[in-house]
């Protein structure tokens, strides 16, 4: 091991090879550190509104629609689900939607049915209650619920 001393400042003292680190690193990390907290700064406002916006609809007092339907079609994106379904609303009245739906864990399969509970004020905005122990589920309508002409022969 070759050490070097500063002619200028004797108690300056470095390995040979190793004289400097990258002057640059700085900059990426600075950059990564502030793209991550970015990035959770954006998750935290969006969970927020979400949040609110299935509270608002909670305080309604609208009923619950139960909802056995197929899944007919799927579509993963980076943050979400897209699910085609078609089936019987709570009445037995033909039903078919899409519904967007952040990713979780048990995700439906094409053609598996599915009983559900969903909480809609005719917008886009639904919580799903999935489960004999209800998971909600905060998601969209993509497409209204409305009667499939498929369906209702």
């Amino acid at each position: 091991m070759n050490v070097k001393v500063n002619p200028e400042n004797p108690q300056d003292v470095v390995i040979v090879g190793h004289e400097a680190s990258d002057r640059n690193l700085p900059l990426p990390i600075g950059l990564a550190g502030g793209a991550a907290f970015l990035a959770a700064g954006l998750l935290v406002i969006r969970s927020e509104k979400s949040w609110r916006r299935a509270g608002a609809l909670g305080r309604k007092g609208l009923p619950w629609l139960q909802i056995t339907a197929t899944v007919k079609g799927h579509k993963s994106g980076m943050f979400h689900e897209v699910f085609t379904l078609e089936g019987k609303g709570t009445k037995g009245q033909p039903v078919a939607f899409r519904i967007k739906v952040a990713a979780w864990a048990k995700m439906p399969k094409p053609d598996q049915e599915l009983t559900f509970h969903l909480l809609s004020d005719s917008g886009p905005a639904v919580i799903l209650a999935v489960g004999e122990r209800p998971w909600y589920r905060l998601a969209t309508l993509s497409t209204p619920l409305v009667a499939s002409p498929s369906l209702s022969r």
